[in-house]
């Protein structure tokens, strides 16, 4: 496996800093395939509140997008990478896994980051297959492996990718059972860019 610390020339080009670390989890996750990663690749409607669909250009989400899709990266070449279907997925931080649900191109997973008892913090991680061991009321460390890109379920232009929410509740808001929840609740969606 290669070592990573040559990594430390992305701080200035990977933020914020839970971005870089993540960045780094995930290239270790999958060697060889992520080893010459240069950089994520964001197309207009892939981060926070764009309105336009990546898949489909020209064409408008019917509402803002609620995360960040990371899809693809630029290799040390130049070359656009895609990911790939089964690519393992890091837990961001440690936390309690509150909710798994269907999404269109897999599933979901929401794990309660912070809990201070007055206000909860947590991660969607979308669009992938989680790891058998993944349920409901498991802890995770930060860096477990909680599942893998989803194989695409249909035909169609989407690619496989990961679509990480971030939000903000009341501690005695329920967790979202459905995409659709998370525009129902009074949930606080974050820019997991800023």
């Amino acid at each position: 496996m290669k070592n990573l610390n040559n990594l430390a020339s992305f701080d200035k080009i990977i933020q914020p800093p839970w971005l870089l670390e993540f960045t780094r989890r995930l290239i270790l996750l999958n060697q060889p395939f992520m080893q010459n990663f240069r950089a994520w690749h964001f197309r207009p409607g892939m981060r926070f509140r764009e309105k336009d669909q990546w898949w489909r250009p020209g064409s408008l989400r019917p509402a803002p997008h609620e995360g960040v899709d990371f899809c693809c990266f630029e290799d040390k070449a130049g070359r656009l990478v895609y990911l790939r279907p089964e690519c393992g997925i890091p837990a961001l931080f440690k936390g309690r896994v509150a909710a798994l649900f269907d999404d269109f191109l897999g599933r979901s997973l929401y794990i309660v980051h912070e809990n201070n008892g007055r206000q909860q913090s947590g991660i969607i991680y979308a669009h992938i297959q989680p790891a058998p061991e993944i349920t409901v009321g498991r802890v995770v460390k930060a860096g477990e492996v909680v599942g893998v890109t989803a194989v695409q379920r249909r035909p169609g232009p989407l690619r496989p990718h990961l679509h990480l929410t971030m939000c903000r509740a009341a501690a005695n808001v329920p967790p979202p059972t459905e995409w659709q929840a998370i525009h129902r609740l009074p949930i606080e969606l974050i820019n997991p860019l800023s």
